[in-house]
C-alpha cells in the first residue's frame, strides 16, 4: 500500500508491532522523592507516541507501557488496572497500575492538547496508592508546554456563581 497519498494529506501513520507485549518510549521523568511525585514532561515530539501507545494500553493490546527517560536513568512501567489506581516498586523504577477512567481521561487530554495546539491547563494529577499500604501515595503529573493563562479566584468563582 503507497503512503504517499497519507504523507500528502498530513496524516502520520505509526505502526507498533506489538500485541500484548512491552512497549517502550522515552520521554522526560523528573522524580520528586521527598513529595512523593512523579512528573512526566510531553513533548511535541513525543505527544502522538504516547497517546498511541496509551491508547493500546486502554484496549489492552499491549500488557504494558514502559516510560524511560534515558538521561536520567529513570523507568516507570505502566499497567492497566480493572479497579483503583495503585503503585508498587520502589521509585526509581516504579509499577502504576492505571484505572480504565484515569487512562480515558489522560488520553483525551493529550488528544485535545494536540487538537488545539495548547490545554487549558499545564499538567494533570493522578494519585496512586500503594497496594498493601493505603497511607502511601505517589501523585503522578503529566505536563505539556502550552496552557492557557490561568483564572485569578475571583473570576473563577464569577464564572461559577459562587
Amino acid at each position: 500500500m503507497p503512503a504517499a497519498p497519507l504523507a500528502k494529506a498530513g496524516i502520520v501513520i505509526f505502526k507498533f508491532k506489538v500485541t500484548k507485549e512491552v512497549h517502550k518510549l522515552d520521554v522526560s521523568i523528573d522524580l520528586y522523592t521527598q513529595a512523593s511525585a512523579v512528573a512526566i514532561q510531553v513533548t511535541d515530539d513525543k505527544l502522538l507516541e504516547l497517546c498511541a501507545s496509551l491508547g493500546l494500553l486502554e484496549k489492552q493490546l499491549i500488557d504494558s507501557l514502559v516510560l524511560i527517560d534515558g538521561r536520567k536513568k529513570n523507568k516507570m512501567t505502566l499497567h492497566r488496572s480493572s479497579g483503583d489506581c495503585t503503585a508498587s516498586g520502589d521509585f526509581n523504577s516504579i509499577q502504576l497500575y492505571v484505572s480504565k477512567v484515569s487512562l480515558d481521561y489522560w488520553i483525551v487530554w493529550l488528544l485535545r492538547y494536540y487538537r488545539d495546539s495548547v490545554s487549558d491547563v499545564n499538567h494533570i494529577d493522578t494519585e496512586f496508592r500503594y497496594a498493601g499500604t493505603p497511607d502511601r501515595t505517589v501523585d503522578l503529573a503529566l505536563k505539556v508546554d502550552r496552557a492557557l493563562p490561568s483564572v485569578p479566584i475571583d473570576e473563577a468563582r464569577r464564572r461559577l456563581g459562587l
